[in-house]
């Protein structure tokens, strides 16, 4: 039950989140599509995963006393913490950059729109249309966002 209040909680939150897309006036939905595909995959060309092990800092915690509510107390021997091994993609970042910068090359901006507020169907174009203060992007059930003027 919790999970699912938590769940209904996220999706009404994740309504009014911005979203983040690239644009560029008078091209088309597919075409921007088919330019971030490329993009993507010539900056994983550029930029391969490339994952690391690193570790947490190590620390050391020296002995103390510890007492529980009823006044029980005992000497917590000391001990070290941290040192917890992780993994991460040393290319994540410069792969990001690289995706930015070829749509950049190609004509497209990166814009962070309003979700549009919108009850009942829309009228969405394919094409991309001039920005303008009351532009907002909805979600289609393919998942390409679309841009729409208000």
């Amino acid at each position: 039950m919790r999970l699912a209040v938590i769940g209904v909680g996220l999706l009404m939150v994740a309504g009014c989140v911005p979203v983040d897309t690239y644009h560029a006036t008078g091209v088309s939905i597919a075409t921007r599509d088919q330019d971030l595909a490329q993009c993507e995959l010539t900056a994983l060309q550029n930029f391969p995963v490339q994952t690391v092990n690193r570790r947490t800092p190590r620390h050391f915690i020296p002995a103390r006393q510890v007492c529980n509510r009823h006044g029980n107390c005992y000497i917590r021997g000391p001990r070290w913490s941290g040192g917890t091994v992780y993994t991460v993609d040393v290319n994540e970042s410069a792969r990001a950059r690289g995706v930015v910068g070829c749509m950049a090359g190609r004509g497209y901006s990166r814009v962070n729109l309003p979700r549009c507020q919108t009850e009942g169907p829309v009228a969405v174009s394919t094409i991309m249309p001039q920005l303008t203060t009351e532009s907002c992007a909805i979600s289609q059930r393919d998942s390409a966002l679309v841009v729409t003027p208000g």
